[in-house]
């Protein structure tokens, strides 16, 4: 195959009259089909080096006889195409095209068509897209050409498959097949990889599975480097689909990854768009705004309508997420109006979905039901039975809201033994117990949360701790806030504790595995990194007397979101091993775990209501907070400002009168309101979330006496380690523990905390001030199976601890 080497050499046109002379046997032809070859290939790896390499036979082409001269713009509208421009591609072909009818070039006409459709395909004119390769099929057919044939077949099977008419395109994807099998090779493993995608829209996900490890390992092994990325794009959103979201967001950084280096702007814009989803699914609603807005710009450039649309609906969603109907309504519309363009019936149906969804949210519930059921018709139409399963279990849901309960429970009973996805299963028990509890029967309503739970659990079994925590806490916790509720009205303290307390535990697990991983962040990770942490930073740096408002919050989780998913594009290149803790049980009980003189206090918030649990050996009380939790939130809010100035502004002296108020304030919400008996001198708090954020033993009462002086005080924030809190000093002494002393004049108390804890573990590593380097934490992080200690001053994200 003629390589850039070969052309670059070719300076004059006698140069190349020579190379096809000597190569090609006198037959441009052939020269021109090697051509051709070279930069199929380059395109399935490299599309930055096609691009190039096309640039440079532009001169060859122009020494040629006239006959082949439209041959190379229709390489040029080829490469656009794969690029991610389909206008221009379009543009170029049809250009092509006109030039190569009038020369009476029947094959490269044809062939040209059959690129052409797949540009129409793209930009969604669907019925020019049939009509142009139905065209070129008449041509490979009347000539016997059985491969061009399957490669057409294969692309109206790809159009069918895109307006989810999916039957139909696996029958075309079958008829390619057929006309390849004997060969085999690389375009009969595309088929493959088409049917695949259609099986996975039918349903049929381990099939779909098999067949996409197999494509990615038969594209890899001819050295298609670009086809073994879309195919493992493919298995990505794969995994997505069955709920195994640690595998799916790997895959999908690192296929990005792959698509961005070797200039396929197209693919990267879609997986970016599949990313928002996941977002989506993961409660991290302001990262998929962020993805989702960045990505929608460079779509509506390209020109992909579909994917426009696509993208414009996933934003709309995360928007409904964070409570702005106006800006989510306005996407939706978006999404509709394009997709209508596109008569896209699976998506129309989508787009009912979420307008019902909307219309739930607002309480305009009348026409739900009647609009879920247009939306399933859509998705029947479509032969999508995960998104008829989706429309189903959203009807139960507006039926119930609506009053019709006898019909939904009818339909949930049929629903309940179909195979659905976790989440569908989720959905649907989360509805039923709902329902129930509002009806009063509060037994059945425990046991579809208890199923909610498990379905919930099943999610989270393949995330790492931190995507479990961000997954979790944004989207699942209200599963668990349910349950605990209807054991708390069955008066079932203990067990709502007990639960409480599972919900702590997946939200806190430990990391078990292989550790922490060794992989070291490239300098431009670390620089954009650093740089967004200190715009963190900044914000929090406000000048005296300015309270933090609605536009410092708006610019603090921007800059999260992107740190997350810079976090999570390392995450990709450096997998984990988890191993799940076992679910807190009735084992973590108070008999085995309580001494006599101590208590564990646990807050719970259920919409704007504030409880604790005080457990002790003998009895678990709940007890109700006089503040609401968006009182309790302002103040802990305003409190962390005022320390956080005193620490980075000068002259916040008399800042200290305030912050006495604020501790005398939460003290008079949080504990003055538990009736602690006397034999208790140590408390335990058993906390998460904003409670995490308070100072317990700062606190005063009424009289002004602080927390610290009447109790022992501990803060867990798992539950776990209630049992192993003893054990720990003596465990501790045999492992290899590390402090790391970062202090300064200016930072006196540095020192004597880290040497303070020295002490009580002697054996441990001590880095003073000029050994506590990046390098020293980061060996210390490989090999230390005790503890870290870092005593410094640090600045925190009080929204995001991840980020600080």
């Amino acid at each position: 195959m003629i390589s850039e080497t070969d052309i670059s050499r070719l300076r004059s046109k006698a140069a190349v009259d020579r190379l096809i002379k000597e190569r090609f046997g006198g037959d441009q032809a052939k020269l021109v089909a090697d051509i051709n070859s070279a930069i199929n290939s380059l395109l399935n790896t490299d599309i930055r080096r096609a691009r190039r390499f096309a640039e440079r036979t532009r001169f060859v082409f122009s020494c040629l006889q006239a006959r082949y001269r439209p041959r190379f713009t229709a390489i040029e509208a080829r490469i656009e195409h794969w690029s991610g421009d389909s206008v221009i591609a379009r543009r170029k072909y049809q250009s092509a095209l006109r030039r190569l009818d009038a020369l009476g070039e029947h094959k490269a006409a044809a062939q040209t068509r059959q690129g052409l459709m797949d540009v129409y395909m793209y930009l969604g004119m669907h019925d020019m897209a049939i009509k142009t390769g139905r065209e070129a099929l008449s041509y490979f057919r009347r000539i016997g050409n059985d491969v061009a044939r399957a490669k057409i077949l294969s692309n109206i099977g790809n159009v069918y498959h895109r307006t989810d008419r999916n039957t139909t395109a696996l029958k075309y994807y079958d008829l390619a097949r057929s006309l390849l099998e004997k060969q085999g090779g690389a375009p009969l493993v595309t088929v493959d990889f088409n049917r695949a995608n259609v099986l996975l829209n039918l349903g049929m996900v381990g099939e779909a599975e098999r067949l996409y490890v197999h494509c990615a390992k038969e594209f890899e092994d001819f050295g298609l480097t670009l086809a073994a990325a879309k195919a493992r794009y493919s298995l990505a959103y794969l995994y997505f689909l069955s709920d195994r979201y640690t595998e799916s967001l790997a895959n999908f950084e690192t296929v990005l990854g792959v698509f961005e280096d070797l200039k396929d702007s197209r693919s990267a814009s879609v997986t970016r768009l599949d990313l928002v989803e996941i977002n989506i699914e993961l409660g991290q609603y302001g990262s998929a705004v962020m993805l989702g807005e960045e990505a929608l710009e460079t779509l509506a450039k390209s020109g992909l309508r579909y994917e426009r649309a696509k993208c414009a609906f996933f934003v709309s969603q995360a928007l409904l997420r964070l409570g702005d109907n106006a800006k989510s309504r306005g996407y939706l519309r978006l999404a509709e109006r394009l997709f209508a363009a596109e008569e896209n019936r699976l998506w129309m149906g989508m787009v009912k979905l979420a307008q019902c969804r909307q219309q739930l949210e607002t309480r305009e519930s009348g026409s739900v039901p009647h609009q879920a059921l247009a939306a399933r018709k859509l998705f029947q139409a479509c032969g999508d039975v995960r998104k008829i399963n989706d429309a189903d279990v959203f009807y139960v849901e507006a039926l119930l809201t609506v009053g019709k309960s006898k019909d939904a429970l009818d339909i949930a009973r049929s629903i309940g033994k179909r195979e659905l996805t976790s989440e569908q299963r989720h959905e649907l028990d989360l509805s039923l117990g709902r329902y129930y509890q509002r009806s009063g029967k509060l037994t059945i309503a425990l046991k579809h949360y208890r199923q909610a739970i498990s379905a919930v659990e099943r999610m989270l079994a393949s995330l790492h701790p931190d995507e479990v925590r961000f997954f979790f806490a944004h989207a699942r916790y209200q599963t668990y806030v349910a349950a605990v509720e209807c054991l708390l009205s069955m008066g079932k303290v203990d067990k709502s504790f007990v639960e409480h307390s599972r919900a702590l535990d997946l939200l806190n697990q430990k990391r078990h595995g292989s550790g922490i991983s060794t992989e070291i962040a490239t300098d431009s990770d670390t620089t954009a990194q650093t740089s967004l942490r200190m715009a963190l930073r900044k914000l929090n740096k406000a000048p005296d007397g300015v309270r933090m408002g609605a536009d410092t919050a708006s610019e603090t989780h921007r800059i999260e979101a992107k740190l997350w998913a810079n976090e999570r594009r390392r995450k990709a290149t450096a997998a984990s091993l988890l191993t799940l803790p076992e679910r807190v049980n009735e084992a973590v009980d108070r008999a085995s775990s309580l001494a006599e003189d101590e208590a564990i206090i646990s807050y719970f918030a259920h919409d704007e209501r504030l409880g604790a649990f005080f457990v002790t050996r003998g009895q678990t009380i709940y007890t109700e907070c006089p503040t609401s939790f968006s009182e309790l939130e302002r103040n802990v809010r305003e409190m962390q400002f005022l320390m956080e100035n005193a620490v980075f502004a000068a002259g916040m002296a008399g800042e200290k009168d305030s912050i006495a108020h604020y501790l005398k304030e939460i003290g008079e919400q949080l504990v003055t309101p538990i009736r602690i008996p006397q034999h208790v001198r140590r408390l335990i708090f058993l906390v998460d979330g904003l409670f995490a954020q308070v100072p317990f033993i700062a606190l005063s009462d009424g009289n002004g006496a602080t927390v610290r002086n009447r109790y022992s005080i501990r803060t867990l924030v798992n539950p776990t380690d209630l049992m192993s809190r003893n054990a720990n000093a003596i465990e501790l002494e045999a492992r290899r523990c590390a402090v790391f002393v970062a202090g300064s004049s200016e930072l006196p108390l540095v020192a004597v905390e880290g040497n303070r804890i020295s002490e009580y573990y002697p054996a441990s590593v001590v880095y003073q001030t000029d050994g506590a380097t990046v390098a020293n934490l980061k060996r210390e992080l490989m090999h230390a199976d005790g503890f870290i200690h870092i005593a410094a001053h640090a600045s925190r994200s009080s929204e995001n601890p991840l980020f600080s």
